[in-house]
């Protein structure tokens, strides 16, 4: 199944506030990865290693 995908600002958010988080999630050692939905929509999305968007942990 794949999901509707936007940009942040056409969803309302800015694209600021989502590389703020960004890069306050990269600071957190026990993250793997993430996905931000805003009005059913994903704006934002992120792996970190070793972990890719394919592979089941």
């Amino acid at each position: 199944m794949y999901l509707p995908w936007s940009t942040p600002e056409a969803e309302g958010v800015s694209s600021a506030a989502v590389l703020n988080f960004v890069n306050y999630l990269d600071s957190l050692e026990f993250l793997h990865g993430f996905v931000l939905f805003r009005h059913g929509k994903v704006i934002a999305r992120g792996n970190w290693k070793p972990y890719g968007e394919t592979q089941p942990h």
